[in-house]
């Protein structure tokens, strides 16, 4: 992606109850420049109500480029039906 924000869109073949997200980004190791300037920071995730096709808030969250570069994040917003 270009730019300091972007969108993705997964779409799953069937319904599923989340309860956390990972996101993996390239270890700043394996870079040639030896950092990862491209990793993603702040970001959020909403599940699609199937019915009314409202995006449904499910967190938001910090990636942590000094972290680890996979990372799971627990969902905050704890929803009882599937998406």
């Amino acid at each position: 992606m270009q730019g300091h924000q972007g969108q993705v869109v997964i779409r799953l073949p069937a319904e599923i109850l989340p309860a956390c997200v990972t996101l993996r980004h390239v270890d700043p190791e394996l870079t040639p420049a030896g950092f990862s300037s491209s990793a993603p920071g702040e970001f959020a995730v909403f599940g699609l109500d199937v019915d009314s096709e409202e995006e449904v808030p499910l967190g938001s969250f910090s990636f942590n480029v000094r972290k680890a570069p996979l990372q799971t994040f627990l969902l905050e917003n704890n929803h009882s039906r599937a998406f």
